[in-house]
């Protein structure tokens, strides 16, 4: 097995100098026969860019392809597979994807129960604190 290969026959790939089978590299990515490594945040990709990550390793979470350490919309949340996920458009924040499962809602809504509603339903009454 040498490690100074350039180029590989057509049924192999070239990880680190080698011509191997597969990638023995972790976290990499085929391209022209080249094992070329994800960036260091992901966990598995499908491109050469941090944009271009399709799982992400811990603490990260991933949102539109990036691993960042917190979702860039405040309106998001992480689901069990790591991912960021937009809140129910009533929810100004959320812990899940229903409309049940707001945290906060939007200027205009009272938050009863985990849902936004527009106005209070008999027998209750808005929180003078917001």
């Amino acid at each position: 097995l040498s490690s100074d290969c350039i180029s590989c026959p057509q049924n192999k790939v070239l990880d680190k100098g080698s011509c191997l089978d597969s990638c023995e590299t972790e976290n990499t990515l085929i391209i022209n026969n080249i094992c070329i490594g994800c960036d260091v945040t992901c966990n598995g990709c499908n491109g050469l860019f941090s944009s271009n990550c399709t799982k992400c390793k811990n603490p990260f979470v991933l949102d539109n392809g990036y691993c960042v350490e917190s979702c860039f919309s405040n309106r998001s949340y992480v689901n069990s597979q790591g991912e960021c996920k937009l809140c129910s458009p009533s929810c100004s924040s959320c812990n899940g994807p229903l409309s049940s499962d707001c945290l906060t809602c939007n200027l205009g809504f009272k938050l009863l129960s985990g849902s936004c509603v527009s106005k209070c339903p008999a027998g209750f009454y808005p929180d003078p604190q917001g």
